[in-house]
């Protein structure tokens, strides 16, 4: 059976046979936690294949859970050079900018993944935890959000 023939039943899916097997093993990686090994199969994996957006994808959610957002973004700036339309690019963009406290660029990133992939729950909750720092009406984007009204002192008593 070729790559091309459609499997048989009971077979894997053509789907993960399409799938570079360092794609594979960094996902099992992932979900076992184990982020370090994740992002070493993906580099490694990367080396030889190095315009599988998949692959940039699994490795930056690798660098995302270890906390290194530089790396997300540079990996991210691949990933969205080769595919240009990936939602997962830009919502891992967004979150590592979110996390770096870069906020209007993270909601710029994050505003494109809710376009592209609109029924995206994480997407959401980013962007109402963006949404709740930043105003992209206001002049200071750093300057949080709050409900608290303010009023003038009243006048001093003669």
């Amino acid at each position: 059976m070729s790559r091309l023939d459609p499997p048989a039943s009971g077979s894997i899916p053509r789907h993960d046979l399409e799938t570079p097997e360092f794609v594979q093993r960094g996902k099992v990686l992932i979900v076992q936690r184990q982020f370090h090994e994740a992002v070493k199969v993906c580099r490694l994996g990367l080396l030889g294949d190095p315009t599988c957006v998949e692959g940039r994808l699994v490795l930056g959610m690798g660098l995302m859970a270890l906390g290194r957002h530089e790396e997300v973004l540079a990996e991210m700036r691949g990933a969205l050079e080769l595919d240009a339309e990936n939602a997962m690019a830009y919502l891992l963009r967004g979150e590592a900018l979110l996390r770096k406290a870069e906020l209007p660029q993270a909601h710029e990133a994050l505003l494109q993944a809710q376009d592209l992939d609109p029924l995206n729950e994480k997407v959401r909750r980013l962007l109402l935890e963006v949404e709740e720092r930043y105003d992209p009406e206001a002049d200071e984007p750093d300057r949080p959000r709050t409900s608290t009204k303010v009023y003038p002192a009243p006048a001093a008593r003669r």
